[in-house]
């Protein structure tokens, strides 16, 4: 493995940036906790801290965001500066002071500038390490990842006390620090803003478990949106006390309790201090948090218990001390004169470094355990350390600012040690409702499950305390308080159920005592076979369990099946069967089990199944098959056991109640110990593995047997149209994802014919205006009962002819389920209203599948030629598309063969439900917003048909296939201005929506270009799958379907070219900006466009090719219910719109944000009396 190779792993980069801990925080708490010269510096110490930690409060909150923008590494090299400036300035309060211990104005003012400074270069390390810390672990290694950091992050401050207390240990003074003390903190600060340059970007970095860190586009605009809404975040909320919490201490125990030590011996102390930090986080975070002998839920309890416990003895003991202290008179200790009196106080401050660890430690394990997305992480991690710096920020300036000798109101040490007792002991109660409402034994990453609080709940409480609560926040419940909607997410992947191979056993078994035994031949049969088995394998007969026995009514023969057992615990993919002749001779027996050597291996893993150990619930395995399968959680399960069967009802995606049983699976040479859960979704039934230790799915096995492989003869998906007869054998052609139970099975059941799950495709010839859809749907359709649709074309004969027909429907079948897939996958999905017979609870309408026909109203409309249409009804309702038979050659073509016109169809369909929403289809009705729909359709067309050698100087012709010549458009799409002359002025002169679509289609044709020219080229035919690819030609497709959904009901060409912008904006952090400006401005889209009048203008934004995330390129010179319908083109008189205001959705969205943070203030609160109930 190369050096950068190592550099990119996930261990690595902790280690790199806690090496950077190490040099810049760590050191500046070696710096901080040595004493100062004299009260005059401390209390410039005191406003510096107070300015740091204000200042790293605010950039705290905004740096998590920033992070996501420009990356760990500009921030922790930009963050690492702070720290040398900051000891820069306490060098020169050391250097200025006066014979009478008095500080200049200019030093004191330059250190609370420093402090500021370093305020807002922390907020962006700690950033930095946040996301790298909490992101880059596994789910198992969160508290390890962690602790690791914690460990050597200190042990700078370690190193940094131990110098120089041995340099000063002899010294007249006592004091810690000299001027080379300074210097060396001056250097090895600045040394980790260079180290810094080792970290990596987060999307080149390789987990452990080889996943790779995701990193999704942002933008500034999104970041701060984001960020405001960290406060209507309930999570966050209810950690708010604890992290204010977390610093708070500080002051205390570097102040007041710091002075009870002279010079050389407040280092000494200080050494240990940072030892227990060290220490404490790894035996928190290694030994409890990640300890996978307990789920997540335990762990975190365990570790609040510590916290607990840990609060009470050295809180406590700190309270004994103090009081003696003040109660004594008590005076600074030398640790080389007075050995007695320094132990006490010393194992104390050591006991407040471990505090200080395992808190810290807990509160990032606790951010860490509710998702894994990196960019989520990076804000919680921002506003973990903005709003534990706003905590120590007010604390030390109480003590800078407020409560000093000055204004004569300094606070004794006794009170300082109470002011930072309580949060401590409040922040107790806090992280107990954290670990009720919000661990979870597995993280969902699509963000938390809000709970819903009635008034009904809170009246019906018994709780005293309830009631006093609910009385003093009644006004926080003036308005009704509803549950925030959890939308389905997408479907995880399943891992599929493996059963071993089996292996042909000789047994040679004969029976003759058969007539001996007790009860039917089967079952001495199957008694004599158990026996057989076993001793010829070498297992105990307690270790193997009849699972299945009968005799064949067709030959009398004997079949005997078997499952393995393990401490009376099945395990349920090792199994075996043997077969015998009605005489109970055996002719073969087969066998996966597990050899006795390898089983008692196994017997520990079952120790926790009914014997008290640790696992997850049923209800918890219940809720995690959910979410992976893209419902949302379910709240209120029961369960009741019935023997070894636990019955769990109240789910709602199921058709019946679930049935579970605790099992091993056999997985990688090991077994797990889990619970098999019986789901019945009405769809299909599963049969899931969940494991009872961590709650991970291990197996999936689907119990529907509809689900079969299907081929078809048809044109290949990515050409344009089957020249010379051309038909390509195409077998499963569906995407998982997509269509994740193919292209056949609707509604739970498998059909035969061209009706699935998201198309209908029959012949109509004979059909008119007034069917019904029953009618549409009862047509004639071709059938295979092996699902193998081979129908030969021959374009020597006409459209109709009957060798035609069923070729006809299958490719139209195909070419949309390709349409549908292939918008799927790009965000026109069932939440998103697009076309689904069922929507496998994903949300959404469903019962709106696309009902197709071809050779429509051949017999019975002599005008039915010659076009292809899709009408779109909104959402619920089903999509309606027609081909027609094109009678312009001779033969005749059915334009059923056309993809390019099946995709232009269907890409109305997405059009229409996306613009103005899937209940809104009339968006696109007037003339230029009908005109796009055209222009749209075209380009999907033309993208999903491009050749695999297409370059920006091919030129594209539609329509070829039907009528010949120059297809059915004007001019050919090209980005040649010679071979097809459109710009934006050509509106003026256009009126008919097909014309004005050519316009848009060959824009936005320029524009793919510009962008392939950035990010390159994706075969046409890995586009389904290369959403995520990088590719300029699938990102531009996401960019275009993400524009929709953007623009405004009945857009302009302008409003549409923006939505465009905003889609760039979004999804790629305005990566193409300069290349959509450039093709826009090529056809006279330019920037001083209007949509008053249709004039060509040709300039760029000066900083289009100039800003961040831009990159310039040269794209070459610039020259000079809704029925839409595909049909030649003809131009006439001009039109006009007005240019429409662009709303304003952020001030919008600012506004929603301040009154959600009210309404999740009033339900964190809710939270918490219910809480009181359990």
């Amino acid at each position: 493995m190369g050096f950068m190779d190592t550099l990119n792993l996930a261990r690595t980069q902790v280690y790199v940036i806690s090496f950077v801990c190490f040099l810049c925080p760590g050191m500046f708490n070696a710096l901080n906790s040595l004493p100062t010269d004299g009260p005059s510096a401390q209390n410039v110490k005191d406003q510096q801290n107070a300015a740091l930690y204000l200042c790293f409060a605010i950039m705290g909150l905004l740096a998590g965001g920033l992070n996501n923008i420009l990356g760990p590494r500009i921030l922790a090299a930009i963050g690492g500066t702070g720290y040398a400036v900051y000891a820069a300035a306490q060098y020169n309060v050391f250097k200025s002071k006066g014979a009478d211990g008095s500080i200049p104005d200019s030093a004191n003012t330059f250190s609370i500038i420093s402090g500021a400074y370093i305020g807002i270069c922390a907020g962006m390390l700690w950033a930095a390490q946040g996301q790298i810390c909490l992101t880059y672990p596994t789910e198992s290694q969160k508290g390890t990842f962690f602790a690791t950091f914690w460990v050597i992050f200190n042990i700078g401050a370690l190193f940094g006390n131990t110098l120089s207390t041995i340099l000063s240990w002899n010294s007249a003074t006592g004091l810690a620090m000299t001027d080379a003390m300074y210097l060396i903190f001056i250097i090895l600060m600045a040394m980790g803003s260079v180290v810094a340059f080792l970290i990596q970007p987060p999307g080149t970095i390789i987990r452990e478990d080889q996943t790779q860190v995701e990193t999704p586009p942002t933008n500034v605009l999104r970041e701060f949106v984001e960020v405001l809404k960290l406060f209507t975040n309930p999570a966050m909320l209810t950690l708010l006390i604890p992290c204010m919490s977390s610093n708070w201490f500080y002051t205390y125990q570097f102040g007041p309790f710091g002075d009870y030590f002279s010079g050389r011996t407040s280092g000494l102390k200080a050494i240990f201090y940072w030892a227990a930090q060290a220490v404490g986080s790894w035996i928190l975070g290694n030994m409890f948090l990640d300890n996978t002998k307990y789920p997540r839920t335990k762990r975190a309890w365990i570790g609040l218990g510590l916290i607990s416990v840990s609060t009470i003895v050295f809180f406590g003991a700190g309270a004994a001390f103090e009081y003696q202290a003040s109660a004594a008179g008590f005076t600074p200790i030398d640790a080389g004169r007075e050995t007695g009196r320094f132990i006490g106080p010393f194992l104390l401050y050591v006991c407040y470094g471990l505090y200080d660890a395992w808190f810290q430690t807990y509160v990032n394990y606790l951010i860490g355990a509710i998702s894994n997305d990196s960019e989520t992480l990076s804000r919680y991690a921002g506003f973990y350390k903005g709003t534990q710096s706003a905590g120590g920020g007010i604390s030390w300036a109480l003590n800078g600012f407020v409560f000093t000798a000055k204004n004569g109101n300094k606070l004794t040490s006794t009170a300082q040690f109470w002011v930072m007792v309580v949060p401590c002991l409040v922040s107790i109660v806090f992280f107990g409702l954290y670990c009720k409402l919000f661990v979870k034994d597995f993280t969902d990453d699509e963000g938390l499950e809000y709970l819903v609080c009635l008034f009904d709940q809170m009246i019906v409480a018994k709780s005293t305390n309830c009631h006093l609560l609910l009385l003093a926040s009644l006004l926080l419940y003036t308005l009704p308080l509803n549950a925030l909607p959890h939308e389905p997410s997408a479907k995880e992947p399943m891992p599929g159920y493996h059963q071993p191979e089996a292996k042909r056993i000789d047994l040679s078994l004969a029976f003759p005592t058969l007539a001996a035994r007790d009860g039917d031949a089967i079952d001495a049969i199957a008694a004599a076979a158990k026996d057989a088995l076993a001793a010829a394998l070498r297992i105990s007969k307690d270790d193997l369990k009849v699972s299945f026995a009968h005799t064949s009514t067709n030959g009398g023969t004997h079949h005997v099946h078997f499952v393995q057992l393990v401490d009376g615990v099945e395990i349920s993919n090792a199994v075996a069967n043997a077969n015998f002749s009605p005489d109970g001779s055996v002719y073969s027996v087969y066998s996966s089990l597990v050899p006795t050597a390898s089983s008692a291996s196994f017997v520990s893993f079952t120790s926790s199944f009914g014997r008290g150990g640790e696992e997850i619930s049923v209800n918890a395995a219940v809720a995690k098959f959910a979410v992976s399968n893209g419902f949302a959680a379910p709240t209120k399960l029961t369960v009741r056991q019935q023997g070894a069967t636990y019955v769990v009802s109240g789910a709602n995606f199921t058709a019946q109640d679930i049935h579970a049983f605790k099992k091993l699976y056999g997985k990688g040479g090991g077994m797990i110990p889990c619970w098999d859960l019986s789901v019945d979704l009405g769809y299909t039934w599963q049969n899931v593995f969940v494991s009872l230790s961590s709650g991970e799915i291990i197996a999936v096995s689907d119990w529907s047997s509809d689900f079969r492989d299907a081929t078809y003869l048809a044109v290949s998906p990515f050409d344009q149209a089957p020249y010379n007869s051309q038909l390509t054998q195409l077998r499963n052609p569906w995407d998982i994802n997509a269509s994740p139970y193919g292209w056949h099975v609707v509604n739970g059941g498998e059909r035969t014919d061209t009706y699935g799950n998201n198309v209908a495709a029959a012949s109509n010839p004979s059909g008119s205006y007034s069917q019904t859809n029953a009618q549409l749907f009862a047509l004639p359709k071709p059938t295979s009962s092996s699902l193998t649709f081979s129908y030969q074309l021959n374009n020597a004969l006409q459209a109709m002819d009957a060798t035609n027909i069923n070729a006809a429907v299958v490719n139209m079948f195909v070419a949309s389920n390709i349409a549908h897939d292939f918008f799927y996958n790009y965000g026109f999905t069932e939440n998103a209203a697009n076309f689904q017979f069922n929507n496998f609870g994903r949300g959404g309408l469903e019962g709106d599948g696309v009902i197709a026909t071809c050779q429509d109203m051949f017999y019975t409309d002599s005008q039915s030629r010659n076009n292809a249409n899709f009408m779109t009804p909104a959402e619920g309702q089903s999509g309606r598309m027609r081909m027609y038979v094109f009678d312009v050659t001779n033969p005749t073509r059915d334009g059923a063969f056309d993809n390019g016109v099946v995709y232009h169809e269907w890409g109305h369909g997405l059009s229409s439900r996306l613009t103005g929403g899937g209940r809104n289809p009339n968006c696109l009705s007037g003339l230029l917003s009908g005109g796009m729909g055209e222009g749209w359709s075209d380009f999907w067309a033309v993208l999903l048909t491009l050749p695999n050698t297409a370059s920006r100087y091919s030129e594209i012709v539609v329509g070829r296939y039907l009528v010949g010549g120059q297809g059915i458009r004007r001019y050919p799409y090209s980005t040649n201005t010679n071979t097809n002359p459109y710009t934006y002025s050509w509106l003026s002169s256009l009126n008919e929506v097909h014309d004005i679509g050519e316009v848009w289609c060959t824009i936005l044709y320029e524009v793919l270009w510009n962008i392939v020219d950035v990010s390159g080229w994706l075969n046409p035919s890995n586009l389904i799958t290369g959403k995520y690819s990088g590719k300029g030609n699938a990102d531009f497709a996401s960019i275009l379907i993400q524009g929709m959904k953007n623009q405004p009901c009945n857009p302009t060409f302008l409003q549409a070219r923006d939505a465009i912008f905003d889609a760039d904006r979004m999804l790629f952090n305005s990566k193409y900006r300069c290349a959509i400006w450039t093709g826009f401005a090529k056809r006279g889209m330019g920037t001083n466009a209007q949509s008053a009048f249709f004039a060509d203008d040709f300039s760029v934004p000066t900083t289009a090719c100039v800003s961040s995330g831009s990159t310039t390129t040269s794209y070459g010179t610039i020259s000079t219910s809704t029925v839409s319908s595909t049909k030649s083109s003809s131009q006439t008189t001009s039109t006009s719109r007005a240019k429409a205001t662009p709303s304003p959705t952020v001030f919008v969205e600012a506004l929603g944000i301040v009154v959600a943070a009210f309404l999740n203030v009033r339900q964190t609160l809710c939270h918490f009396l219910l809480a009181l109930r359990i």
